[in-house]
């Protein structure tokens, strides 16, 4: 793939500096046809043009064609450059191995429609967390922190470290605004904070980082498939 980088940056170059000669070459065409005219609208000009028309209308006809020419080539010139650039784009979002072995693993253990998603997105509640849930977050943020699937696309990689921060600030709220309830199976608001600010502020502190959670990992996810990066 460097190999193939290096090429169309040499093809890139080249046709750069096809463009500027060809720019100059028209420059200097327009600033031709304008000294023509300048020397044709001098007396001793004007008795030269009425006794050879047709050099004089040769010569604009010419001049006219060529710079046609020069503008129609240009275009083309445009055109492959236009093609260089999306095949750079292609490669620039060609997912490597590594991501896609990295993107596997991710979606094998936090699936989109798994369990632990599912309940964060569907059957979750501030007031009351089952502590199988509590465990299974426990896992997620330690495999996230772990990080066994480094990606090598930069922004899929941003994204993972923003997934890996929104799981823990989530984790450490329920650790901070919840306790162990007498037994249950679950971790809940204390009840003596019912009906005033402090259970208010826990409600909202910890539907706040669920759903930042959530929100990491949609964009997470919504990233790595416009850059292409599919399971093997």
């Amino acid at each position: 793939m460097k190999d193939s980088s290096a090429a169309e940056t040499g093809i890139f170059r080249k046709r750069v500096q096809q463009v500027v000669s060809n720019l100059l070459a028209v420059v200097g065409g327009v600033v031709s046809v304008v000294t023509l005219v300048v020397m044709l609208t001098s007396a001793g000009s004007r008795n030269w043009v009425k006794d050879h028309p047709y050099w004089v209308f040769g010569g604009f006809v010419a001049a006219i064609v060529a710079i046609l020419v020069l503008l129609n080539f240009m275009q083309d010139i445009n055109a492959k450059y236009s093609e260089l650039r999306l095949l750079q784009r292609s490669d620039d979002l060609r997912p490597t191995d590594q991501n896609k072995r990295a993107i596997g693993a991710f979606l094998a253990r936090i699936p989109p429609g798994g369990v632990f998603v599912t309940w964060l997105k569907k059957g979750f509640s501030p007031s009351s967390i089952p502590l199988e849930k509590l465990d299974a977050l426990n896992e997620v943020t330690e495999y996230l922190s772990s990080d066994p699937a480094r990606f090598d696309d930069p922004l899929a990689a941003t994204g993972y470290l923003e997934l890996i921060a929104a799981a823990g600030a989530f984790s450490e709220k329920l650790q901070r605004w919840t306790s162990l309830e007498a037994g249950n199976a679950q971790r809940i608001i204390p009840i003596e904070w019912e009906q005033g600010a402090k259970y208010d502020r826990a409600v909202a502190e910890i539907q706040d980082a669920k759903d930042g959670l959530i929100d990491a990992y949609d964009a997470f996810l919504r990233t790595c498939h416009e850059r292409g990066i599919e399971p093997a």
